[in-house]
């Protein structure tokens, strides 16, 4: 079989092709990193937020000791104590003597 030459339009297609997977290739290649700082940044902020967590957990309990169980309103600051369950008093039957 006998070579054939292309023609400039041809190899022109073919080098516009190569050049457009290059650079989609650099751009993945950017999405990757940008990808992995993401990954890092969700990581610190979900350990920030475990950490946060923590914090009020051991505040509330604190709270909890120092005032008792209740609720708190934040727009005034006013602790409100929750009521004491009321123990049932046995009810004790006297029988008749009669």
């Amino acid at each position: 079989m006998e070579q054939v030459q292309l023609t400039q339009e041809e190899l022109q297609k073919i080098n516009s092709f190569r050049q457009t997977y290059d650079n989609i290739r650099v751009r993945l290649g950017s999405v990757e990193l940008d990808l992995n700082r993401l990954g890092k940044i969700k990581e610190d902020l979900l350990a920030a937020n475990a950490d946060t967590v923590t914090q009020e957990q051991a505040f509330v309990k604190e709270l909890n000791e120092k005032y008792g169980e209740g609720s708190i309103d934040l727009a005034t600051g006013t602790f409100t104590p929750t009521p004491a369950p009321q123990e049932e008093v046995e009810k004790v039957e006297v029988e008749d003597a009669n």
